[in-house]
């Protein structure tokens, strides 16, 4: 702020607006991106979560399923035939 010679208030310059201008922006691209990176991560991790519960859940009825198995007759990649002791036989794929 600059003051006349009788000491009165005149106002800012031009200058000082700019340079509070250029710095408010600086801080400003800090934040959004601070923010962005934030809410990226909150959707990564989320998304994560429901992936792990969903395979948990799988994992545990497999588990429920074997459990029971008395023999493996036949198993790949991407599936496991097997009996049970009562002597059904089920075929799990994926």
């Amino acid at each position: 702020m600059s003051y006349s010679q009788s000491g009165k208030k005149q106002g800012f310059t031009l200058l000082e607006i700019i340079v509070v201008l250029v710095i408010l922006s600086i801080v400003a691209v800090g934040f959004s991106d601070t923010i962005f990176y934030g809410v990226r991560n909150y959707f990564f991790s989320r998304e994560a979560d429901q992936l792990a519960q969903k395979a948990q859940l799988a994992l545990a009825r497999i588990n429920k399923e074997l459990v029971d198995a008395k023999s493996i007759s036949d198993a790949d990649m991407s599936s496991v035939q097997y009996k049970q002791a009562k002597g059904d036989e089920y075929r799990i794929e994926l």
